[in-house]
C-alpha cells in the first residue's frame, strides 16, 4: 500500500461513502427477493421484474446523473442521490401492494442514477493518473467491507421483521448523504465556471470503443446481478436457512477485501484486455459451477469465490479504462455512460434471473439458469475479446498497491 499520507484530502470521506453505501445496499437488496416471493407470496418473475425496475431506473439514468454531477458539482449529486435512496428504501417496508413497492425500486434507483456517477467522477477528479488505480483498490475493499458486513447483519434482522432491514438501510444512507456535505472535498461542490462546461454527449459517443465495451460488459454485469436473484431463491428452493444468503454474499465480499490489493499487484502488467476477458469467462464458470448447488448448497461457495476472482479483474479495468479515456472536464458523463452496463446487464440479469428460475421450475429442470447463464459468460467474453482493439495494450492495475 503507497503512502497514504500523500492522499488528498478528502479520499477518506470518498472511501467512507463506498463503505456506508454498500452496507445500506446489501443490507436490503439481496433479501428483496426472498420477501416478495416468500412473505408477500409473489412469483420469481414478478419479484425479478421489480429489481429490474430498480435497476433500470438506477443505471439507465445513470448518463444523465453523470451530466447533472459535472454541471451541479459532484458533492451535490451525492448528497440528493443518497437521501432520495434513503426515502425509498425506507418506502419498501412501509408500503406493500404492488405500486407501492415499485414506487420504492424507482425512487431507490433514482437516488443511485445520481450519486453513482458522480461518486465515481469525484474520485477520478481528486487524484492523479499514478495514484488512481491504487486508490481506488482500496475503495473496492472499503465497499466490499460493507458488502460483508450488510447481508449478514440483514439476514438476521429479516428474521425479526423486514421492516426493521428497510428504514435501517434507509437510515444509512441519510447519514451518507450527511456525511458527504459535511466531508467532501468543497472543489467537487462547486459548479463549473462559466466557459469550462463539460463536452456534449458525441464527445462521449465518439469513442467508438469505449461504448462497445461498455455495452459487451452488460454481460459481465447480467451475471454479477445473479448474486441477488438467482443465488437467493436457490438457496430458498432447496429450503436452506436464510442466514445461508448472507453468508455466501459474505464470503463473495470477503475474498474481494482479502485478495483485490493482491490481485491488483499480480495483474499490474496485463493488458486490459486479459483483465477484461478473463473475468468475463471467469464470470461464465462461476454460473458453470452453480450447476453443482443441486446436489449441495455447500457449492454455493465456490461459485461465489470464483464470481468474486472475476469481479477483481473486470471493475478495475472498467474504471481505469473509463479514466483513460475519458475528458477530465467530463467525467461525469463518461462514468454515467459506463453504467449503461450496469443498468443493461443488472436489469437483464434480475428480470432473465426470475424468468429463468420459474421456467426451470415448470420444466422440472432447475439447473436451466445456471447453465444458461454459464454460456452467456462464454459468450460475452469472445466478443470482448473480438471488440478490444489492439491499441488498447494499457495495463489494469499499474501501480504498486503493496
Amino acid at each position: 500500500m503507497g503512502n497514504v499520507k500523500e492522499w488528498p484530502q478528502g479520499i477518506w470521506a470518498l472511501l467512507l461513502d463506498s463503505f456506508v453505501s454498500n452496507l445500506g445496499f446489501y443490507l436490503l437488496v439481496p433479501l428483496i427477493a426472498v420477501y416478495l416471493t416468500h412473505e408477500l407470496g409473489w412469483p420469481a418473475w414478478q419479484a425479478g421484474v421489480i429489481l429490474a425496475v430498480r435497476q433500470l431506473s438506477q443505471q439507465g439514468l445513470a448518463p444523465f446523473g453523470g451530466q447533472w454531477g459535472d454541471r451541479l458539482g459532484y458533492r451535490t449529486a451525492v448528497v440528493l442521490g443518497m437521501e432520495i435512496r434513503a426515502v425509498g428504501f425506507i418506502l419498501f417496508g412501509v408500503l406493500h401492494s404492488v405500486t407501492g413497492i415499485l414506487l420504492a425500486s424507482v425512487l431507490s434507483g433514482l437516488g443511485g442514477a445520481l450519486f453513482g456517477p458522480a461518486d465515481a467522477a469525484a474520485l477520478a477528479a481528486s487524484v492523479s493518473d499514478r495514484q488512481r488505480a491504487e486508490i481506488y483498490s482500496w475503495r473496492v475493499v472499503f465497499g466490499n467491507t460493507g458488502m460483508i458486513l450488510g447481508p449478514v447483519v440483514g439476514a438476521y434482522l429479516l428474521s425479526i421483521q423486514f421492516a426493521i432491514v428497510a428504514w435501517l438501510a434507509g437510515l444509512l444512507f441519510f447519514f451518507a448523504g450527511v456525511m458527504t456535505w459535511r466531508f467532501y472535498p468543497l472543489a467537487l461542490g462547486r459548479r463549473p465556471k462559466p466557459g469550462t462546461e463539460a463536452p456534449g454527449w458525441s464527445a462521449v459517443l465518439r469513442h467508438r470503443p469505449f461504448v462497445q465495451i461498455t455495452l459487451i460488459a452488460s454481460g459481465y454485469y447480467l451475471l454479477n446481478s445473479q448474486l441477488t436473484i438467482l443465488v437467493p431463491l436457490t438457496v430458498m428452493a432447496q429450503h436452506g436457512p436464510s442466514a445461508l444468503i448472507g453468508w455466501l454474499l459474505g464470503v463473495y465480499s470477503g475474498t474481494v477485501v482479502l485478495l483485490q490489493p493482491w490481485v491488483s499487484r499480480k495483474t499490474r502488467h496485463w493488458p486490459q484486455s486479459w483483465a477484461l476477458v478473463g473475468g468475463l469467462a471467469g464470470g461464465g464458470i462461476a454460473m458453470a459451477s452453480g450447476i453443482l448447488s443441486r446436489v449441495t448448497l455447500d457449492s454455493l461457495f465456490i461459485t461465489m469465490i470464483l464470481f468474486a476472482g472475476a469481479s477483481m479483474l473486470v471493475n478495475p479495468a472498467l474504471y481505469q479504462l473509463t479514466a483513460e479515456l475519458a475528458d477530465p472536464a467530463a467525467f461525469g458523463r463518461y462514468y454515467g455512460f459506463s453504467r449503461l452496463s450496469l443498468g443493461i446487464g443488472g436489469s437483464l440479469g434480475n428480470a432473465v434471473g426470475g424468468l429463468l428460475v420459474s421456467l426451470g421450475e415448470s420444466l422440472a429442470l432447475p439447473i436451466l439458469p445456471w447453465v444458461m447463464l454459464a454460456g452467456l459468460g462464454a459468450v460475452s467474453a469472445l466478443l470482448m475479446a473480438r471488440a478490444i482493439p489492439p491499441s488498447i495494450k494499457k495495463v489494469a492495475n499499474a501501480v504498486d498497491v503493496s
